[in-house]
């Protein structure tokens, strides 16, 4: 069997007293061209994303090290050579192993392939682009974290002990209010108050199971309208707003657009998520309404 690819493995040692390595990238050697994947990376070959490696005990040193290692890469005539000679306490390089019968792949293909295998928590099913089943509940848990975030950026989220000075009308999470069907109350995932109550709810139609979601987008459209209905009686304009994920193929499904029809039929906006400018224009809007005086 031909070995035509070496792969070697960049690892940090975050306990020294330990020795525990942990392996935070991987270099692939092959025709005499050299690829590297690491993690925090926003793209492949790209800066690393600094919100990914904010655990680490210090981020600075190691975006430090990376910076070395692709230096070095692109400049040095034997690379592996000169980093392995570097290693020093808390970061090294390592012989990984050798790969047969690799084809045609170049050495950033068998690296993209080595990757989660070596590093990420993906395993083989994420190196065999294999993807995960994700249940409605995890993706909605996922967008609303992602939300989260946003808000949290800007100063807005009122749970937010850091929220800035000057956001007047804060954004808050799960606030109680009653409907008018025997006295339910709900609670949306989030509420702003600045002359009128913004009621928002995240809805996810990316997860596999579609029926869920079309589920999901009905309770929101039944609870949009359920608090509309109670806050008439005290002359309360309500805005719902329906932030959702969806792609190109989710709008597709017959179930989808079922729950994007009862969105529309109760909301004064849907947000969606993937789209750069909607998302831009969102956030700007309720930092508006955050800073306005009532």
């Amino acid at each position: 069997m031909r070995c035509d690819a070496t792969y070697f493995i960049a690892q940090m040692i975050p306990n020294l007293f330990r020795k525990e390595p942990v392996n935070v990238g991987v270099f692939v050697v092959k025709a005499g061209r050299i690829a590297g994947r690491f993690f925090g990376e926003k793209s492949p070959g790209g800066e690393i994303d600094g919100r990914k490696i904010k655990k680490f005990d210090c981020p600075g040193v190691y975006v430090q090290w990376v910076d070395y290692w692709k230096r070095t890469t692109a400049t040095h005539k034997d690379p592996i050579v000169q980093m392995m000679k570097s290693n020093g306490e808390n970061y090294n390089v390592v012989m990984g192993g050798q790969i047969a019968d690799t084809g045609a792949d170049i050495a950033e293909d068998i690296a993209a392939f080595l990757f989660p295998l070596l590093v990420t928590n993906g395993g083989l099913r994420e190196a065999l682009g294999i993807a995960e089943e994700v249940t409605t509940e995890v993706a909605v848990q996922k967008l609303k974290s992602e939300l989260d975030d946003a808000f949290k950026d800007e100063g807005l989220l009122s749970s937010d002990s850091q929220y800035n000075y000057g956001i007047l009308y804060p954004i808050k999470k799960q606030v109680p209010i009653s409907g008018t069907r025997h006295n339910v109350v709900h609670k949306p995932s989030y509420v702003q108050t600045n002359g009128k109550v913004w009621v928002m709810e995240a809805i996810d139609f990316t997860a596999r199971n579609k029926t869920s979601a079309r589920e999901t987008a009905g309770w929101a459209a039944f609870m949009f309208e359920d608090i509309i209905e109670k806050k008439k009686n005290s002359n309360v304009e309500v805005a719902p707003i329906a932030i959702v994920r969806i792609n190109e193929d989710d709008a597709k499904s017959d179930e989808v657009k079922y729950g994007l029809d009862m969105l529309r039929a109760t909301t004064e906006k849907i947000v969606y998520w993937n789209d750069l400018d909607n998302r831009v224009a969102f956030i700007k809007e309720r930092l508006d309404v955050a800073t306005s005086p009532s």
